[in-house]
């Protein structure tokens, strides 16, 4: 075989594997603007490496371990997700193994309709989730200026990129206050949230007054606390929950926070967040 041969050979063996890597439907690296490029191509793409998306993407279905989109997600059949942090999520049928809110708080605007017969409505515990005929009236996490209407101090903490109302060098011996009115008809009423005790606390106490009256408190100590409450400068501090039923039938109620602190509240202080008042 002459080497004029051999050569020709060998370019066409190469150029083989070069056309079979580029129409591989296994893709080592993928970065589109958008994918018409794909839109005619019937094959399912499988991605090894990086894929960043830099507009919008439309499928059928979704599976991935880990998913991150600056833009919109449009899923029109089914999604399974490990783990998925997404500003905005649109799909018909979605698979979780845990929804962990952020904030602690996992709000849901409608109706929830579920249709595994293994989970009941009744007060047994083991449950994974619990209905209850109470409808949430207001909903105050102090991240928008709406948050902070009608409170008689409108002075924000943060950590972590979480706002919260009061807070080291803000509040400690006052109260804090906020009346909620146009309650629609009911009979009970519920309030929920977080109450931050942060610093010096020695047996102090932080408390939740309903008209006027106290209907939860709570003592702190610095010794039970925990540490590192805000990134630039350690403090200790501990996040209660609290949540008060009571009888209630008025269409509007007086809410108050407050501690029995002295002045001094860049030693010690408290904050309130995620403040909720539900109604049935």
């Amino acid at each position: 075989m002459s080497l004029n041969l051999i050569f020709f050979f060998k370019i066409f063996f190469l150029i083989n594997i070069i056309f079979c890597l580029e129409n591989s439907n296994e893709i080592q690296k993928l970065k589109l603007k958008n994918f018409d490029e794909l839109k005619n191509n019937k094959n399912s793409f499988k991605i090894n490496s990086d894929f960043d998306i830099l507009g919008t993407l439309t499928t059928e279905k979704l599976t991935t371990k880990n998913l991150e989109i600056n833009g919109d997600l449009k899923i029109t059949e089914e999604a399974k997700v490990d783990n998925m942090k997404i500003s905005k999520l649109d799909t018909n049928f979605a698979t979780v193994k845990k929804i962990i809110p952020s904030n602690g708080v996992l709000t849901i605007k409608g109706n929830v309709i579920l249709t595994d017969k293994n989970i009941k409505n009744d007060n047994n515990n083991n449950n994974f989730i619990q209905l209850e005929s109470w409808k949430l009236i207001e909903f105050n996490d102090f991240e928008s200026m709406e948050s902070l209407i009608g409170w008689s101090s409108k002075d924000l903490g943060k950590i972590n990129n979480n706002n919260f109302l009061g807070g080291k060098c803000i509040l400690s011996e006052k109260e804090i206050k906020k009346t909620f009115k146009k309650l629609p008809n009911h009979n009970k009423l519920r309030i929920k949230g977080n109450f931050y005790m942060i610093g010096d606390w020695n047996d102090e106490k932080g408390y939740l007054k309903i008209n006027n009256e106290i209907k939860w408190i709570k003592k702190g100590n610095k010794k039970n606390f925990y540490m590192n409450f805000n990134e630039k400068n350690e403090e200790k501090f501990n996040n209660v929950n609290f949540d008060v039923v009571l009888e209630h039938i008025n269409n509007e109620v007086d809410v108050a926070f407050g501690s029995t602190l002295d002045k001094n509240n860049c030693k010690h202080s408290y904050a309130i967040d995620n403040i909720q008042v539900y109604v049935k």
